[in-house]
This record gives structure tokens, C-alpha cells and sequence, in this order.
């Protein structure tokens, strides 16, 4: 395998290259190679000890969306899923604690444990009624933030053409020479200044959002069909959605899912079944003010 001419032409070249006679490469040309020239590096960085690359273990499988996700009650770590063959040899997916010191060894039909995961997530789901409260809120709010915004932005364009207007009636007048060279300078050098701070301040300012209600239905669709879509979702999207509910992970212990805590959306929702709801504004939604 280590004879170099079983690469053909691109190593008759490189013959070529180290001055072999015309003979010697005629006999070479008559030669065809045995093996691809990829196959032949590879076996040459085999014979030189260096190691070829290995693919990673794939930890996405969609046999095991909630891999790396859910937690073994007992030792907190993420659980792990593979195969495992019956009694009638047939396999079987499960989610296993892969924590040798952990002395639960829980073992979980991925199938059962795939299925009752949507369940739960339909029983944390906020009632279709707060979903469109909170929606209407968040509408208003930025109705609210979006009109100062908007009359801020307007405040800031109007002074800034009114300075610029201002600078130009200057030079008509030192054209004209109404006014001296000394007060033409220190009067631009003002003007200049003061539309600097006012474009500054125009660029520090946020830009209005005019897509923000088409994010919030689009948002509030997600949350009404969090476990419709987990359950018709991609791999991808099922490992988002996961994570975008429970930050930190969810543990599960034969019996029950137990929580960390979960996304700030889902508690500002439950915020409205408190008591007075309507007359306060849950912490967060705070209008915007500008000075």
C-alpha cells in the first residue's frame, strides 16, 4: 500500500517534477492505479500512526427528543437514551441516569415518556382567556410606548431641521454681510454643536417596531398550541420548545414532572389570575417614559 505509484496520474507528476527519465515515466503511465488517491492518503496517515478522525456521538436523536433535557431525581443529572432488547429480543427506546454513583437507576420507556410529556405540557398551558388578556395588554402597552416614542422622534427631527434652517439663514446673512466673520464663526460653530448632540440623541433613541403586534399573535399562537406543536414538531423544534418553557430543565420521577422554573412568559400570564389584575399592570410592562 506505501507504493506511491498506485496514485496515477497526480503522482506520475510529481515524478515528473523530480527529474525521472521520459522512459521511466512511460513505463508509469501504463500503470493504472489500483486505489483512489483519497484511500491511499488515508491509509499512508494510518501507516505514519497518525489517527484518523472520528465522527462525533450524536446526541440528537429523534427517538430522544428530551435527552440531555430531563433530569434523574435523585442525582440531578441529565438523563441519557439508548436501546435495549426484550425478552423476545426486540428493542426497545429508553431514557437511563448514566451517573454510576447515582443509586436510583432510573430507566424510562422513551416511547411512554415521549407521549405523557406533551400531556403535561397541555396542563401547564395558560387558559385560552389570560392568553388573549395578556395579549391585549402587551398590544396596549406598546400602543402606549410607541405614541411617546413617536412623538419624541418627531420632537428630535423638528429641532434638527429648525437648527439646520437656522445655520443656513447664517450664511445668507454673512453672503449678504449682515454679520462679521468673527460672529459668523462662533455662531456655525453653536449650530454645528448643537446638531450633533440632537443626531446623536436620534441615534441612541430605539427605532419604531411596526412589526410588534404580528410578534405577539404569532407568539400567543405558540403558547395556545405549545403541545400540539411539541408533538408535531421537528427534533428541532421539540429541543426549542423545550428549552424556551424550562430553562433549566425538568425533572421527571416516575410519577410526576418537577420544575425548576419556568420561562418569565408563562409567569407574567399567571400573573393575571390574581385578584385586581385589571387595575395594575404586572411587573414588567411598565410604559416607557421620555424626558
Amino acid at each position: 500500500m506505501d507504493n506511491k505509484i498506485l496514485l496515477g496520474k497526480r503522482l506520475r507528476e510529481l515524478r515528473l517534477r523530480k527529474g525521472l527519465s521520459q522512459e521511466k515515466l512511460a513505463e508509469l503511465a501504463k500503470i493504472e492505479p489500483i486505489v483512489s488517491e483519497e484511500l491511499f492518503i488515508k491509509v499512508q496517515e494510518i501507516l505514519d500512526g497518525k489517527k484518523p478522525q472520528i465522527t462525533g456521538y450524536n446526541r440528537n436523536n429523534p427517538d430522544f427528543p428530551l435527552r440531555q433535557f430531563l433530569t434523574c431525581p435523585n442525582c440531578n443529572q441529565p438523563l441519557t437514551g439508548g436501546w435495549s432488547k426484550g425478552n423476545a429480543k426486540e428493542k426497545f427506546a429508553y431514557y437511563h441516569c448514566y451517573n454510576k454513583d447515582c443509586d436510583c437507576k432510573l430507566r424510562v420507556r422513551a416511547d411512554i415518556l415521549n407521549k405523557i410529556f406533551p400531556e403535561y405540557l397541555k396542563t401547564i398551558k395558560p387558559e385560552q382567556h389570560l392568553i388573549e388578556l395578556y395579549q391585549a395588554v402587551l398590544k396596549d402597552v406598546h400602543k402606549q410606548n410607541t405614541k411617546e416614542l413617536s412623538t419624541h422622534l418627531e420632537c428630535l427631527n423638528r429641532k434638527l431641521s429648525q437648527t439646520q434652517e437656522r445655520k443656513d439663514k447664517l450664511l445668507d446673512m454673512y453672503m449678504d454681510e449682515k454679520v462679521s466673520e468673527n460672529d459668523y464663526r462662533r455662531k456655525t460653530e453653536q449650530l454645528e454643536n448643537d446638531i450633533r448632540k440632537i443626531k446623536a440623541e436620534l441615534i441612541q433613541t430605539p427605532p419604531l417596531e411596526d412589526d410588534f403586534n404580528a410578534y405577539v399573535d404569532y407568539a400567543c399562537t405558540v403558547i395556545a398550541n405549545i403541545d400540539e406543536m411539541w408533538l408535531k414538531g421537528s427534533l428541532d423544534l421539540r429541543q426549542r420548545i423545550q428549552r424556551l418553557i424550562f430553562p433549566k430543565g425538568i425533572t421527571y420521577d416516575l410519577e410526576n414532572f418537577r420544575t425548576n422554573g419556568m420561562a418569565n412568559i408563562f409567569t407574567k400570564i399567571g400573573a393575571f389570575k390574581a385578584p385586581y389584575n385589571e387595575m395594575v399592570l404586572p411587573r414588567g410592562f411598565e410604559p416607557l417614559s421620555h424626558p
